[in-house]
């Protein structure tokens, strides 16, 4: 089998997905909800975009301690 870089082509999605992702569809404790009600203040607009698809996705992690610097 060949592993030249220019002789692979990605293959197709397999199935289609018929609905989108829910967060909150199988986690309703107390942290997922605040994660979902936070709202976004005082970060560059890349980083915003980058923490609101962790949240939508269900990546986002809360820091455990404040941030010092």
């Amino acid at each position: 089998m060949s592993t030249r870089k220019g002789n692979n082509s990605k293959r197709a999605q397999k199935f289609q997905n018929t609905s989108a992702f829910k967060n909150n569809l199988h986690d309703g404790t107390l942290k997922q909800k605040q994660i979902n009600g936070l709202t976004i203040s005082g970060v560059c607009a890349r980083c915003q975009e980058t923490i609101d698809w962790k949240r939508k996705y269900k990546k986002y992690k809360p820091l455990t301690a404040p941030k010092t610097w």
